[in-house]
């Protein structure tokens, strides 16, 4: 049985009196296991977060003789204390919520990755400053990277809102936007360009600081590609006419070799993407690699034929200094 399927069965199992004590009792079933429980290693690969699986995440009513339950000091009355309490200092929930489980996720990590829409809104509710959205798992992925993965669009923009880092990077140096751009999310893409208005903050304890949004588009992962490369290489249309029509360079080369999307184009015979970027009246069609390489020569030495004629049509030199694989 799919963990979807467990989480449809014990909600439609409780009996919700009303929104607090459905937060509560959704609560009380994500339990992280302990690593005593756990003979399997992370099945994380860096960008689809699999933290939870079924040896990760126990679904399950909480016991009211587990030893995970908060110490409320009397402060509470509501029957629903273990795990934690609605009716508690929002300090102790906090510290609750936010805790790191083995594999360095947090229950905002978890409920993301579950779609545990109204919990993962309370529990950034919960956040005492921007810094608590932050927080990363062993794969250096914030809330907001998870959330862009599972192309949960409410939970990104609600992030954004709340002060998370649109340039907080993962272990491969992503941001959220680039991976976002990787994958083709136009979607998430759009929410992430966006600027946050004044109204989307109001439910903010806090004051936000400043961060540049749409963020700074030449930034590149540790491959050296800014998110225009992932978005071009993945020939994702839509979403470079985004990044354009936001700023983004056309011509920005990746950090490795030099390539531009024109070179990517090229290489790859990808005669859609190379009608779409030659069409710009700003496209350097003879733009080079660190090596000296045009996308012309590109396309010439894979014997890229429409390449080389669309190249060719846009002007793009057809003779170099070198012999080698030059074109006539």
């Amino acid at each position: 049985m799919c963990k979807g399927d467990v989480v449809q069965q014990s909600q439609e199992k409780r009996t919700i009196t009303d929104d607090t004590d459905s937060l509560s009792n959704s609560f009380k079933q994500m339990k992280v296991a302990d690593v005593g429980e756990r003979s399997f290693p992370s099945l994380d690969d860096g960008y689809f977060s699999r933290s939870v699986n079924s040896q990760d995440f126990v679904f399950r009513h909480a016991d009211n003789n587990t030893n995970d339950s908060i110490d409320c000091n009397d402060k509470c009355q509501s029957s629903y204390c273990s795990g934690v309490c609605t009716d508690c200092d929002s300090s102790l929930n906090s510290n609750v919520v936010y805790a790191k489980d083995q594999d360095g996720d947090t229950q905002l990590h978890l409920g993301i990755i579950q779609h545990q829409t109204m919990l993962v809104l309370w529990f950034i509710s919960l956040a005492l400053s921007p810094d608590w959205l932050n927080i990363t798992n062993h794969l250096v992925q914030t809330p907001l990277h998870i959330a862009v993965i599972m192309k949960d669009a409410l939970t990104t923009r609600r992030l954004m809102a709340a002060g998370s880092s649109v340039v907080a990077r993962d272990m491969n140096g992503n941001t959220p936007l680039h991976i976002a751009c990787r994958e083709g999310y136009l979607d998430i893409v759009h929410h992430l360009l966006k600027p946050i208005m004044f109204e989307e903050t109001e439910a903010n304890k806090y004051e936000l600081p400043y961060q540049r949004i749409p963020q700074d588009l030449e930034i590149a992962n540790y491959d050296g590609y800014t998110c225009l490369h992932l978005a071009a290489m993945g020939s994702h249309l839509d979403i470079l006419e985004r990044l354009l029509h936001r700023g983004a360079e056309v011509n920005c080369r990746e950090h490795k070799s030099g390539r531009t999307a024109l070179h990517i184009a090229a290489e790859t015979n990808n005669t859609q993407l190379l009608q779409f970027l030659l069409r710009r009246s700003d496209i350097d069609v003879n733009a080079e690699t660190y090596g000296g390489l045009t996308p012309l020569r590109l396309a010439a030495g894979r014997n890229h034929t429409e390449a080389i004629q669309l190249l060719l049509a846009q002007g793009a030199c057809s003779f170099h200094d070198s012999s080698d694989d030059s074109v006539s």
